[in-house]
């Protein structure tokens, strides 16, 4: 499996369990199961250690990029820019 592969994975792992970690409703398990299964899906086709590791690595840090960047949109809509 590519990199490039294996980015997009853990790209999409990563925003779902950034929408599971904000969804306050019943269905955010969706988005949980969904992280669940693309990482199971991704691990059995995958025979190398490294990539794993990486995957793993590289979804964590795309969900807190992701946190990162909400928060940041949050703030600015309860902070907005002074206008002179």
């Amino acid at each position: 499996m590519s990199k490039l592969k294996m980015l997009g994975y853990a790209l999409l792992c990563g925003g779902l369990l950034f929408l599971f970690s904000i969804i306050t409703e019943l269905y955010k398990f969706i988005f949980s199961l969904l992280a669940l299964y693309l990482g199971i899906r991704f691990l059995k086709a995958t025979d190398s250690r490294g990539m794993k590791i990486a995957f793993f690595a590289s979804a964590i840090g795309f969900y807190f990029v992701y946190t990162f960047f909400y928060a940041v949109y949050l703030y600015l809509q309860e902070h907005p820019f002074p206008t002179s």
